[in-house]
């Protein structure tokens, strides 16, 4: 038996996923100071795409997220609840 080979050879371009971090501090209006326990949510849409509580320093904190538009949302027993818009832009 006789078996011919060809050798394929395909070219897969990649691209490079650029990633930020979205990270704050939840603090109460009023007073200035860091509230520490806040449910903040990371949204793209209706969709909750991530989920922090916000340290005893008021510090929440979002890592490899991805370039769009989001939105971010605030709640805490007692306090009204939050939302901010943020874009998470390319080098």
């Amino acid at each position: 038996m006789v078996s011919n080979s060809t050798a394929v050879v395909v070219d897969i371009p990649l691209i490079a996923v650029v990633t930020a971090t979205v990270s704050g501090t939840v603090t109460d209006t009023a007073t200035g100071k860091a509230l520490a326990g806040v449910a903040v949510q990371l949204r793209s849409g209706n969709t909750v795409v991530l989920t922090d509580t916000s340290g005893s320093d008021g510090v929440f904190s979002f890592e490899k997220i991805e370039v769009g538009d989001y939105s971010l949302r605030a709640s805490f027993t007692g306090y009204r609840t939050k939302s901010v818009n943020a874009s998470v832009t390319g080098g």
